[in-house]
């Protein structure tokens, strides 16, 4: 097995693999799509190989967004290069999980900003319990007998 690319590249591939899964495709549609082998794909959102730049288009085209979309800044504040440098596994484990998956699929239909933070801060505070407990305000009331 080959080491895996450098940040750049893991940073792309991550971003394919994030937009691909976002769109419900599989690898195989993906690559029928942009004219690639199962196994270039994978090897492309695993971040193993580097993508020439007619290779990106051909996948933007197929995914929908222009090449620059894989090097756009993310929405955390900082640059996605970065963010895969300081943990690359986190953004491709967190993709791999279906339900993350589904959460940010449903996060993503939400129109309204209030909305969204209304969403965001419940989730945060229990993220932030080290028990994992509910925090008191937030969550679901138990029913009442």
């Amino acid at each position: 097995m080959r080491p895996a690319g450098n940040a750049v590249t893991r940073s792309v591939g991550s971003r394919i693999r994030m937009k691909r899964l976002a769109q419900g495709l599989s690898q195989e549609r993906l690559g029928a799509a942009a004219g690639l082998t199962l196994q270039q794909v994978r090897r492309y959102g695993q971040g193993i190989d580097k993508i020439g730049a007619s290779r990106l288009h051909r996948i933007g085209q197929a995914l929908g967004v222009p090449p620059s979309f894989f090097f756009e800044e993310t929405h955390l504040g900082g640059r996605l290069v970065e963010a895969v440098e300081a943990s690359p596994n986190v953004l491709a484990a967190a993709m791999a999980d279906p339900l993350t998956m589904r959460f940010l699929q449903a996060y993503t239909a939400i129109d309204d900003w209030h909305r969204s933070l209304r969403l965001v801060e419940p989730v945060a505070a229990i993220a932030s319990q080290p028990d994992g407990s509910v925090p008191m305000g937030h969550g679901r009331q138990p029913a009442k007998a």
